[in-house]
């Protein structure tokens, strides 16, 4: 019996088809990528500091070559996964419904931004975003990978993931979903067996890119976002980003970059569900009986080539199961995470979480010892001497860094014996120590273990609230509260950035938080000898600067290590 249906791709062509389409269609549309990055970063920035349009040529296509690469992978994931799914979803007779040609949709958009969105897009994000600065470090595609990788380790390829996820989701359910009904009712003005023109499908891919754009572009922006540079010291998650934009912004602001977007994924519609269609039907013409399917093997019969097609629907099958629990995994944690919170080494955050956590105090300090983390008998004993449980609300003996509220937290334990091994020398029993963004309390009360029993240690903060903190959790020990009661400790309220030059000066110094620059004053309240323990902003990365004055007042500075620190700021306003 003769049939009007049309077979399914195979996942190889699908692949390949999806490929060349993502390919061709970013290289025509990337300059309306990049002015609708552009606008979106430009909106939050104050008139004078707005970026002027570039004159058009090499400079919009920053970050090109990294969109080429990830839409050629992205579109073939996208399809094959599409088709998949499809398949998954459809009746016993062939058939699938319109609802679920929207999951199937929904599925192929999460299945494309783990395996390949996010990472691609946050590298290009990034290449735009260093085009700010009067000096950009990144110089291209491979070179920005590995600075991202040395800086912010595999989760700054992840930035920006839950918001991603939704809009790629919500982009593939919406287009495929309209590009599907309206290809179904075009199909019902043409003879049966008789294939849309080029022409039509262009226009029918147009029309499905405008719908998405207006439907998903809220969630682009915060998207957009998510994946800047600063997003870590502005937005703890997706929520809190769109919460402050529809606060401080208003509602329109959602939609900024909303133009630049509809005029690249109408052609982009346009261009991708042709440029597919007409691949396949090139693929069809070049093997009409199909030997060549879904293997890279010798023609085979039909028999044999729907038993291949059979097996690699299962392996993907199973591959989407486990892709969709890692996407859950990924999702929360991104969620309820902050961004490059808190303080930890930028590159070996993620081994030093998992090698040196315990679970109680004295596990976590031995483990932070047997990694080489703490490496001398003296800050053992101070940091065994204080349990982080008193400090940290959450998650205490995790080597990572833990909230403690007012948008602050508490860094990683091997960030405080970092400190506390590089101050060591100035830590002596009569020694006063200054600690800028003191936070919980606990390290300024490890400081007060190292400068036992007459030294005193001072902690400072800008936010009240962190202030009355610190206080309540060191009073929760025994010796906290000796420590208190005796003035061996003490929590104050001040701007950390001009540090404490009425008790001054101080043999040692340690900033908890990022600052802008070097501050002057801060050198200038050491002692001589003394030392200054600063993590130092310089561009888009941080970094550990040890500051040494010398007896003879002369100062030494080196940088040693690339951290991710919350930034020292200004206290938040009522």
């Amino acid at each position: 019996m003769a049939t009007n249906e049309q077979a399914k791709p195979s996942a190889l062509r699908s692949v390949i088809a999806g490929a060349s389409a993502g390919a061709v269609e970013i290289a025509i549309t990337y300059p309306a990528e990049f002015a609708k990055t552009r606008t979106q970063l430009n909106r939050r920035l104050p008139d004078g500091k707005k970026l002027p349009w570039p004159p058009l040529g090499s400079a919009w296509y920053a970050g090109c070559t990294t969109l080429i690469i990830g839409n050629s992978l992205k579109a073939g994931i996208r399809f094959v996964a599409f088709d998949t799914y499809k398949s998954l979803l459809q009746d016993e007779n062939g058939k699938i419904s319109g609802p679920r040609t929207v999951i199937a949709g929904f599925g192929a958009g999460v299945t494309e931004s783990l395996l390949a969105v996010t990472p691609f897009e946050s590298i290009k994000t990034t290449l735009i975003d260093d085009r700010k600065s009067g000096n950009p470090r990144m110089r291209g595609f491979l070179h920005g990978t590995r600075i991202i990788a040395q800086e912010r380790g595999i989760r700054g390829f992840f930035q920006g993931f839950a918001p991603t996820t939704a809009r790629q989701a919500a982009n593939s359910a919406t287009r495929f979903g309209s590009y599907t009904t309206l290809k179904q009712f075009a199909q019902g003005y043409v003879a049966p067996g008789e294939k849309l023109g080029a022409l039509s499908t262009f226009g029918i891919g147009g029309v499905a890119g405008l719908i998405t754009v207006y439907v998903t572009q809220p969630i682009d922006t915060i998207k957009t976002r998510m994946q800047s540079i600063e997003a870590r010291k502005e937005y703890k998650n997706s929520f809190v980003c769109a919460a402050k934009i529809f606060r401080d912004e208003g509602i329109l602001t959602f939609w900024s970059g909303a133009l630049p977007r509809l005029v690249r994924l109408t052609l982009s519609g346009g261009i991708v569900f042709t440029m597919y269609e007409k691949t396949i039907e090139s693929l069809d013409k070049l093997d009409p009986d199909k030997n060549y399917q879904s293997t890279f093997n010798c023609p085979t019969n039909k028999k044999s080539n729907h038993k291949a097609v059979t097996i690699i629907s299962n392996i993907i099958r199973q591959l989407i199961l486990i892709l969709a629990a890692i996407i859950g995994i990924l999702s929360i944690y991104q969620l309820f995470t902050r961004i490059g919170g808190g303080g930890g080494l930028s590159r070996n955050i993620n081994t030093m979480a998992w090698r040196s956590s315990g679970s109680s105090n004295a596990a976590l300090i031995n483990n932070l010892a047997s990694n080489n983390l703490v490496t001398t008998q003296r800050v053992k004993e101070a940091m065994l001497g204080v349990d982080r449980a008193h400090y940290s609300p959450t998650a205490a003996y995790q080597d990572s860094p833990q909230s403690i509220g007012f948008s602050a937290t508490i860094s990683a334990p091997h960030m405080h014996a970092s400190a506390c091994e590089s101050l060591l020398q100035f830590l002596t029993p009569s020694s006063k120590v200054l600690d800028i963004g003191s936070g919980s309390g606990y390290l300024t009360h490890v400081f007060a273990n190292l400068v036992a029993p007459s030294g005193i240690v001072v902690g400072i903060d800008h936010i009240q609230g962190l202030v009355d903190l610190a206080n309540a959790n060191m009073a929760k020990s025994e010796e906290g509260r000796g420590l208190l009661e005796l003035e061996r400790v003490r929590f104050l309220k001040m701007d950390g950035r001009l540090g404490f030059k009425e008790e001054g000066p101080w043999d040692a110094i340690h900033v908890g938080a990022a600052a802008g620059e070097m501050h002057l004053s801060l050198i200038e309240q050491l002692k001589a000898p003394g030392r200054l323990f600063i993590p130092v902003e310089e561009g888009h990365s941080q970094y550990i600067w040890v500051i040494d004055k010398k007896e003879d007042g002369s100062v030494e500075k080196k940088k040693t290590y690339g951290v991710q620190y919350v930034p020292l700021t200004d206290a938040p306003k009522n």
